[in-house]
């Protein structure tokens, strides 16, 4: 039933409204946005190297980007093939 000035909410009413739709929606928004970014899988530039990267193909990584030169790429290089057959020595 509607009864007009009678026991309505008046002025603050609305404001109440309002104030209880943004308090009920914001959690919603706010687990809807955690879901999606955790769904969203990981960048590139967020994940570290690994130990399962061998140390070449950092190295490699590393020249492709523009990180190092090809004079420290070819120098790096060696160090880590001489390294690399001192251990297979052992």
């Amino acid at each position: 039933m509607v009864w007009w000035h009678g026991p309505a909410m008046g002025g603050w009413g609305w404001a109440l409204m309002v104030l209880a739709g943004v308090l009920l929606f914001a959690p919603v928004a706010a687990g809807l946005i955690v879901v999606a970014r955790g769904a969203g899988g990981t960048r590139e530039q967020d994940v570290e190297p690994g130990a399962a990267d061998a140390p070449e193909e950092i190295l490699a990584r590393r020249f492709a980007c523009g990180d190092i030169d090809a004079d420290e790429y070819r120098e790096r290089l060696a160090v880590l093939q001489a390294a690399g057959s001192r251990k297979d020595d052992s």
